[in-house]
């Protein structure tokens, strides 16, 4: 359909803000870990997707509510 849109969320914003610092950590992790070890790439890693889901869920309810309202 055409015409529906769905604002920008603070989960959408977020979800941008802990990618880039978690990026940055990961890009500057022989930095690091020497002092955290290989396991803060797995727990950075989990802890973006985890953030991404959260935020696809709120935007496909979302989605959902406006072709609902949409169709009405």
């Amino acid at each position: 359909r055409h015409g529906i849109t769905v604002k920008a969320k603070r989960s959408g914003k977020i979800k941008a803000i802990v990618q880039a610092i978690a990026g940055l950590l990961i890009v500057m992790g022989p930095v690091f870990d020497v002092w955290t070890g290989d396991w803060i790439y797995a727990a950075l890693s989990w802890l973006v997707a985890l953030v991404t889901a959260a935020s696809a869920v709120e935007y496909v309810k979302a989605a959902l509510s406006a072709a609902a309202a949409a169709a009405d």
